[in-house]
């Protein structure tokens, strides 16, 4: 299994930049802000993205039909993600990153 820690604030952003649908789920939908972040763990392997943030924790999952499963972080249920394309964007990073 292949595992990468993304601890630097400057490629966090940058992979926000180039995902608008996670950008958008994370500062608007659950309203934290740019200081929060701490880290981004990705399982490759898993194509699971896994986001720290000052008093919430997300888990985005990618199925094999690009659906996302998600973690809400405030209730803790599974669901599957409405957004298409979401699952896309995040296999992007982690093909981008996790070379």
């Amino acid at each position: 299994m292949s595992f990468y820690f993304f601890g630097n604030k400057d490629t966090i952003f940058q992979m926000l930049e180039e995902s608008p649908i996670l950008h958008h789920l994370l500062f608007e939908k659950y309203d934290i802000d740019h200081f929060q972040l701490i880290s981004f763990y990705i399982s490759s392997d898993l194509n699971r993205l896994e986001v720290n943030s000052i008093g919430k924790f997300f888990r985005f999952k990618v199925l094999e039909n690009n659906n996302v499963l998600l973690q809400d972080p405030e209730t803790g249920i599974l669901e599957v993600s409405e957004h298409t394309g979401l699952g896309k964007e995040i296999l992007d990073i982690i093909q981008k990153y996790c070379k």
